[in-house]
């Protein structure tokens, strides 16, 4: 068997100002499983719809991740929980690009 996670045609959802929501079949598993990926404005409805997950302690962590991009996840049932903090440092060439924008 083929290692990884697929998303079938038709089993992907954006929500906007939210994230993403899909149904995906991982390698290995019997079934497909439900995927919610978002970042604070998804929160609310990760934690009505798993409430099984320890969203108290994730959102404490989240609180202190200034300047980063959060991306919450959850898995049907509450079974699985993760939050991710992403960052991109800013590059030394930015304020000569944003200005060369402005000009533009």
């Amino acid at each position: 068997a083929r290692a990884g996670v697929e998303v079938p045609a038709g089993q992907l959802e954006h929500v906007p100002g939210q994230g993403l929501r899909a149904r995906v079949q991982l390698a290995g598993a019997s079934e497909p499983v439900d995927l919610h990926a978002g970042g604070m404005a998804m929160l609310s409805d990760l934690e009505r719809d798993h409430p099984r997950a320890a969203w108290p302690l994730l959102r404490a962590w989240a609180k202190n991740q200034l300047g980063a991009t959060l991306v919450f996840a959850a898995m049907r049932g509450g079974e699985v929980a993760a939050a991710l903090a992403l960052r991109d440092p800013v590059r030394a060439e930015a304020p000569e690009a944003a200005a060369a924008l402005v000009k533009a």
